[in-house]
């Protein structure tokens, strides 16, 4: 028998001479090798599906996976959670100290650094104090009243010269880079910075500007505020593009100056309120858009007006139910333009002898109508006379929404808008009456 070309039909050869041990070995591991070709094919084919199944997955994730959630984001808008940026509440007190409160830690401190928190000593006297909205720039007011001009009759009135500070922020370090000395300007004057000149009210009538850089004082316009016949000048607002003001004509005239011109704008309001009258600072709203009047009592109610700086619309916002019941010329707009606070105080006589009178202030959202109470104090009456202590004043809202500062028994409060919760900072208030501002917010 040839046994070279005897070969299993299924196996390959065995060779003619090799031992049998060795013939059984061979022929094992050859039969061993011959299925773990196709097992190596095969795992090279799930290995190539696994790859292109993985690259597949990154490619989705990277530019669909997240595409939509660019997308759902944009859509679900204020829904969005962002971090918040944290502000503390700078005020001084009755002594004259600079306080700072945290509402985040719910921590009061003093500021110590004095070129910061100037001592103020007699015979001058704190005009007010206030940031830029960006927290860059503080001006620092301080007044010394001459005494023999306020009761010779010279000007018929209060004269003092106010000495002006003007700060600049400079990482953590607040530095003096200015100092404004204004010789007869009345208390009641305005300050406030724009690039690197100071504009101010002079004797209520004139408006001026004071470049920084040069020490330079220019008149911008004599008597535009006619301020000796209508009492306090008017509230300037300042950006980065112009000096804004708002005066009472009648009707309201809107005063722009920008590029070195002062322009004017009038806008009637007899057709709906002949004689409103600007609130109290805060009257234009942050985005510019919008301001808000007060009308005296008609049919024993004070009432509100929104008007649109853009197209003239207006509408009535808020309404005194009863007449005991007075709207404060205050009104404080949210930094998104959304929301204002107003507050309410007894009107006449009788007002303030009524017994559980709520002196309070009040949130409306514009978009809803719907209104909130965010403090109450019912008045003492004739049972306590000193209703002073129960007196609720506005002061500011904080510029990421979150508290509202006011005053209420002597002392200064904030009033948390998420959960509608009072916070006591503890802090003496300095005074809620006159034309000083002595608080702010600056961020953390």
């Amino acid at each position: 028998m040839d046994l070279e070309n005897n070969q299993d039909s299924d196996g390959p050869s065995i060779p003619q001479h090799q031992p049998a041990a060795q013939q059984n070995a061979s022929s094992t591991a050859i039969q061993l090798n011959q299925p773990g070709k196709k097992n190596r094919k095969k795992l090279i084919i799930l290995g190539l599906v696994f790859i292109i199944l993985l690259l597949g997955g990154i490619f989705f994730y990277f530019y669909i996976g997240r595409n939509d959630a660019d997308v759902n984001q944009s859509l679900s808008g204020v829904n969005q959670q962002t971090p918040q940026e944290n502000y503390s509440f700078y005020i001084y007190d009755n002594s004259g100290t600079l306080n700072v409160y945290d509402p985040k830690t719910q921590t009061k401190s003093i500021v110590e650094d004095k070129s910061f928190g100037i001592t103020v000593e007699p015979p001058q006297e704190l005009g007010a104090f206030r940031f830029s909205k960006d927290g860059s720039a503080l001006i620092y007011e301080t007044f010394i009243e001459d005494k023999a001009r306020s009761h010779s009759g010279e000007s018929g009135d209060f004269v003092a010269t106010k000495e002006s500070y003007l700060y600049l922020k400079v990482g953590s370090q607040i530095q003096q880079v200015a100092h404004v000395s204004l010789p007869d300007a009345e208390f009641s004057s305005v300050i406030t910075p724009y690039k690197l000149t100071i504009f101010y009210i002079l004797n209520r009538s004139d408006l001026h500007k004071y470049d920084l850089v040069n020490k330079k004082d220019t008149l911008v316009k004599e008597n535009v505020f006619n301020g000796k016949e209508t009492g306090e000048p008017p509230t300037l607002y300042a950006d980065n593009k112009a000096l804004v003001f708002y005066l009472e004509k009648p009707g309201i005239t809107e005063y722009r100056y920008e590029n070195n011109t002062l322009n004017s704008r009038a806008m009637d309001t007899g057709s709906f309120c002949s004689s409103c009258n600007l609130t109290l600072d805060g009257s234009v709203s942050p985005d510019g858009k919008s301001l808000v009047l007060i009308s005296p009592p008609v049919d024993g109610k004070f009432r509100f007006y929104l008007l649109n700086l853009t197209n003239g619309e207006h509408k009535e916002i808020v309404a005194t139910s009863k007449s005991t019941e007075g709207l404060d010329s205050i009104a404080v707009w949210s930094p998104d333009s959304k929301s204002i606070a107003y507050q309410f105080s007894p009107y006449g006589n009788e007002g303030h002898d009524e017994v559980g009178f709520k002196n309070r202030f009040e949130i409306l959202d514009l978009e809803s109508g719907r209104k909130t109470i965010g403090f109450s104090d019912p008045s003492p009456g004739i049972k306590n006379p000193d209703y002073t202590k129960h007196f609720v004043q506005l002061l500011d809202w904080s510029p990421n929404n979150a508290y509202i500062a006011f005053a209420n028994n002597g002392r200064a409060k904030l009033y948390q808008v998420s959960n509608q919760k009072v916070i006591d900072t503890g802090i003496s208030q300095a005074s809620p009456f006159g034309s000083g501002t002595f608080y702010t917010w600056l961020k953390n």
